[in-house]
């Protein structure tokens, strides 16, 4: 009889488990989609696809005036916006290696790349929860 209580245990905890773990990967988008950080770096991404679209023949006119500016200004966001959740740093940490903020031959001094590592071990690091509780 003790077996079979242990049995229902053991099923219960898989069950719950099952429940449990999409419930934490929901979190998890939840969390990065909610954060002001990846709204930022989602309205940059649509500026400088938006100006990239734009014709090389008409470069320097009024409308490519405005694309460009409205790119800068939604870098200018990325960059000064405040994350509210590890997923957001995670973002932004992402952003800077996207745009080589860092990472690249004028930025390290003599150990080149050593920035782009270290950002990258932090993105590591926050996407694995290995931060979680600290």
């Amino acid at each position: 009889m003790h077996t079979n209580t242990t049995e229902i245990k053991r099923r219960g905890f898989l069950a719950g488990a099952m429940v449990l773990a999409p419930a934490a990967v929901m979190a998890k988008v939840n969390s990065r989609s909610m954060d002001p950080v990846v709204a930022a770096i989602a309205e940059h991404r649509a500026a400088r696809a938006a100006f990239e679209a734009y014709p090389s023949v008409l470069e320097g006119d009024e409308q490519d005036k405005m694309n460009e500016r409205r790119m800068h200004d939604a870098e200018h966001r990325v960059l000064t916006t405040k994350p509210i959740s590890v997923a957001g740093v995670a973002a932004q940490l992402e952003f800077a290696l996207e745009e080589e903020l860092c990472g690249t031959d004028y930025v390290g001094g003599m150990d080149v790349g050593l920035d782009a590592q270290m950002f990258r071990r932090m993105i590591e690091a926050l996407n694995s929860g290995a931060l979680a509780g600290v």
